[in-house]
């Protein structure tokens, strides 16, 4: 992803898992949740090491060129102390959240969203770039 230049920006991750769902729904079983808290909740630990420990979904961003540094993320991750990386993101659901709440930036959903769709998992960081140059993230998923 390229960020635009201007002093500061948002990357934002959109995912749903495969069956088109941020939130389980209820009685629903997701094998391959997106939803950090969903994902959580799976325990698969005991079909062993092909499930690698059965980490949670999680979201990491790299700056890879470019000036600019991670000033915030919208939960659960770490920013490293030369701010080029953020680790461990913790993915939400945009309908289940409520940002006068808990304080979560929310985006719109994906332009390639279906029509009439009400949720998607999200994480973000925020990069400051104050020479308005061109930044570069990579965004790699986890779990």
């Amino acid at each position: 992803m390229t960020a635009r230049p201007t002093s500061s920006s948002y990357v934002v991750f959109h995912a749903l898992d495969r069956d088109g769902f941020c939130s389980v729904p209820s009685g629903a079983v997701s094998l391959h949740a997106v939803l950090t808290s969903a994902d959580d909740a799976t325990d698969f630990s005991s079909l062993g090491a092909r499930y690698n420990g059965d980490p949670d979904e999680n979201v990491d961003f790299l700056i890879d060129s470019g000036e600019g540094i991670i000033i915030g993320q919208s939960g659960g991750g770490t920013i490293n102390d030369g701010k080029r990386f953020a680790t461990g993101v913790t993915t939400f659901s945009v309908a289940a959240n409520d940002p006068a709440v808990t304080g979560i930036k929310e985006f719109p959903l994906s332009p390639l969203a279906a029509q009439g769709q009400t949720d998607e998992c999200q994480a973000w960081i925020k990069v400051s770039n104050s020479l308005l140059g061109i930044v570069n993230v990579l965004v790699d998923r986890q779990g």
